[in-house]
């Protein structure tokens, strides 16, 4: 039985989904199931998490994200074995796909450092003579990351990079074909220090997310996967911060 990542700790349910090599059908794994009451501990989990990780500075946020990308150096060659065995892709995919994941963490950790305090001249109109002007960026909260199976590993870095990197919390549903990857994922990000309750990472059933949409402690959702279910969680979201990315190079989405 694969544990999922709750709290920073590992948690095994008696209900467990198998998870298949798609062009062999070998079982790989049994992946254990969260219930509504792990979905509900997670989120509140992240919340709890939330006091601590929105006060954390720059520079350790940063720091951890540089962690997470030696790890998965050190590790490249297990990731490229777990996505090519649940994903059925070619090596040379998986590598480059691991690597780009990389970068992603790369990346958030320059931005942490670049994106600071900025100003603005106010002395466009007369009103605004002798001013100043100040932006500031402050995290949200909680956020809910849902990620398909294409890209098993990097489109879960998607998600959980920006969340690191800003300070926020997350509670991550992988795809439920390819939740290894992202599985594997949690557990660097538990040997690189992320405070427990940051990233939570529970597969659990899609009829669980709509009761999570109305769940005001949750304050965006962040989802990858098919325009048709894309554009029902967003009419289902209400007053929470929604990002998609949708559909592929196969569909069309007209809206």
């Amino acid at each position: 039985m694969k544990p999922f990542y709750l709290d920073g700790r590992r948690v095994e349910t008696k209900t467990s989904e198998p998870v298949h090599n798609p062009w062999s059908g070998e079982k790989l794994a049994e992946v254990c199931m969260g219930s509504a009451e792990d979905v509900e501990r997670a989120v509140a989990s992240a919340h709890a998490a939330f006091q601590k990780t929105r006060k954390i500075p720059a520079f350790e946020r940063a720091e951890t994200l540089r962690t997470i990308c030696d790890l998965l150096a050190k590790r490249r060659q297990e990731f490229v074995d777990v996505i090519v065995a649940e994903a059925g892709k070619p090596v040379t995919f998986a590598e480059a796909e691991v690597d780009r994941a990389r970068m992603t963490f790369q990346f958030a950790a320059a931005q942490v450092l670049a994106d600071q305090d900025r100003g603005i001249n106010m002395e466009a109109s007369k009103p605004g003579a002798g001013h100043f002007g100040l932006v500031r960026r402050f995290p949200i909260g909680v956020i809910l990351g849902i990620t398909p199976f294409n890209f098993p590993l990097n489109l879960v870095a998607h998600k959980v990079a920006p969340c690191l990197a800003t300070g926020n919390t997350m509670v991550l549903k992988p795809s439920p074909r390819t939740p290894l990857s992202a599985l594997l994922l949690a557990e660097v990000l538990n040997e690189a220090g992320v405070p427990g309750g940051q990233g939570n990472v529970v597969p659990f059933d899609h009829s669980l997310v709509a009761g999570l949409l109305s769940d005001a402690r949750l304050k965006m959702l962040s989802f990858t996967g098919s325009a048709e279910v894309g554009w029902q969680l967003k009419s289902l979201a209400g007053k929470m911060k929604v990002a998609l990315e949708l559909g592929g190079k196969d569909r069309k989405s007209t809206r």
